[in-house]
């Protein structure tokens, strides 16, 4: 071979197991472990009990993908959306528990409350976009079941709500 073009074929060599994906020998691998299970799990909720929801969702997300066995955490991962507001994340992933394990109750429990966080939006962008009052009752119902206050108001017109007969 000529002395002159050695580096460019060795440049090209390297290119090449570089993008075939070989290893090369002499360079420092990745020293990498993944965290253990239990470290990641407390971790995960540590973070969620602070609010530090960005954590604990990479977390979680973490479990999921390593462990899709294990629902439970597709379940607290949907929990943390429904607590972050992502009603639709949330309902996707305790639907999915729901298909996966039918007698699961921690997961139709979740997913009846994802739910009734749409069906309340759904409502009050109705009644926004038609700048009335007329779903009033049905919004400060939804309100009822959700905090558990009564709404006096309600009490002489739960008749009137659809599907009270």
């Amino acid at each position: 071979m000529n002395k002159n073009r050695f580096p460019a074929y060795m440049g090209f060599v390297l290119s090449l197991s570089l993008l075939t994906g070989c290893e090369l020998t002499g360079f420092a691998q990745s020293t990498w472990s993944p965290i253990k299970r239990s470290e990641l799990e407390l971790r995960a909720s540590q973070a969620m009990n602070r609010g530090d929801y960005l954590t604990a969702e990479s977390d979680l997300r973490k479990l999921s993908r390593n462990y899709p066995e294990d629902f439970q955490y597709q379940l607290e991962l949907g929990y943390l959306y429904l607590r972050t507001g992502e009603y639709m994340k949330a309902h996707g992933l305790i639907y999915g528990v729901t298909q996966q394990i039918p007698k699961n109750i921690q997961a139709w429990e979740l997913l009846g409350l994802v739910q009734l966080r749409l069906a309340t939006a759904s409502f009050i962008e109705s009644q926004t976009l038609a700048s009335s009052n007329k779903n009033n009752q049905i919004i400060e119902w939804l309100f009822e079941l959700q905090t558990g206050q009564n709404f006096p108001q309600l009490d002489e017109t739960k008749t009137t709500l659809p599907g009270s007969d």
